[in-house]
């Protein structure tokens, strides 16, 4: 499995405790146990966070080929609507524990936002709205 998230030298890395495996091959080594059951849904809590730009990029692309290899659905959980965005075919943005607005589709392509606080959030990935 370690193989599969594109871990290299999977050897050295399954010998080495948590506190010494960096931001992105943890997330990667977390994707790779996730995987082992072999799911068809997986929740995935803010799998970016705490990631610089370019291991974000590379976990949402290592996120979306196992989608594809796997045939998974994913329920994603961020507070990024950049990345739900690139990861998601249909968003439902929650404000205060309640639904605000469904995005997909033609919308998010466009990005277009009718509440104030999607366009807010939009706002706040570095997006902007059209």
């Amino acid at each position: 499995m370690l193989d599969e998230v594109e871990i290299r030298d999977p050897e050295r890395v399954y010998m080495l405790y948590p506190q010494e495996v960096a931001g992105g091959i943890g997330q990667r080594i977390t994707i790779a146990m996730m995987l082992l059951p072999a799911p068809e849904i997986q929740i995935a809590d803010d799998p970016t966070a705490a990631l610089g730009v370019s291991v974000q990029a590379e976990i949402l692309n290592l996120l979306v080929d196992q989608r594809r290899e796997h045939k998974l659905t994913y329920i994603m959980v961020s507070h990024d609507l950049g990345v739900a965005g690139h990861m998601c075919e249909r968003i439902a943005v929650m404000k205060d524990g309640r639904f605000a607005e469904g995005l997909g589709g033609e919308v998010m392509r466009r990005l277009e936002a009718k509440s104030p606080y999607t366009r807010h959030l939009l706002q706040s990935s570095n997006t902007s709205t059209r």
